[in-house]
């Protein structure tokens, strides 16, 4: 910035002769380093900014410093280095790990060893991309199996806002020998619903249970949608019912 300097002399005004000087920033002593956000989905992008600034936190404007990322939360970056600009800003995108709930911070350091690290960056869970149901895998005709059906991201982690009543069909298993039993699944007042009705479940930070039982003797496959998003192949849950 500038400044305009005035003063006394013997308790006399200095009214003229006055100079404008101008501040510079002194020499680079550190990075600080800012990202777009700093909580951001599993395997999601955020951009890294490092301004280059004096020891007074004044930016410094030096071009030309190749500056290397590093990460302690792993992740990836779209380059390994950046290159300072005009403004003395290096600039990359990083792909935050794809392991949620995590935290980890990114670290810039130039080819002079000045060096800067961010705030704490927050991996949370994406959106809920699929359903996985979970149980045993043998259960005798007529019994109760407990089961666990767990909404997941694109990254297999548990979809923590996946929460609150959700409406849900289960499929799979078919119908008792005798024609009219139908296979059950409780719904949130534990009340049995046959399969391929509509089932009220409510999940809790990804996670929902519920009591199935099966009525014929059979090698069954039982899959879950919520009518956009599904246990499908090795997320469904292979039963074995005995007699």
């Amino acid at each position: 910035g500038t400044a305009t300097i005035s003063g006394t002399l013997s308790a006399v005004s200095i009214t003229s002769g006055n100079a404008t000087v101008t501040f510079a920033a002194g020499a680079a002593t550190h990075y600080v380093v800012t990202p777009t956000s700093t909580s951001v989905a599993a395997a999601d992008t955020t951009t890294i900014t490092a301004q280059l600034k004096d020891a007074n936190g004044n930016s410094v404007s030096t071009s030309g410093k190749t500056v290397t990322w590093s990460s302690t939360n792993g992740g990836s970056f779209a380059s390994a280095t950046s290159v300072t600009d005009a403004n003395g800003q290096a600039v990359v995108v990083f792909t935050v790990s794809s392991t949620a709930p995590t935290s980890g911070t990114v670290a810039a350091t130039d080819n002079t060893a000045v060096t800067g690290t961010s705030a704490s960056i927050s991996v949370v869970p994406g959106a809920a991309t699929k359903l996985v149901i979970t149980g045993s895998s043998t259960q005798t005709a007529g019994g109760t199996n407990a089961i666990t059906i767990t909404a997941k991201d694109g990254s297999g982690n548990t979809a923590t806002g996946y929460t609150g009543a959700k409406n849900l069909t289960f499929s799979g298993a078919n119908i008792a020998p005798d024609g009219t039993t139908n296979p059950t699944a409780t719904d949130n007042t534990a009340t049995p619903v046959n399969f391929g009705t509509t089932t009220a479940v409510t999940f809790t930070s990804g996670v929902a249970t519920s009591s199935m039982k099966l009525y014929k003797a059979e090698a069954a496959t039982i899959s879950v949608t919520d009518g956009s998003i599904s246990a499908a192949g090795a997320d469904q849950l292979s039963v074995t019912v005995s007699p």
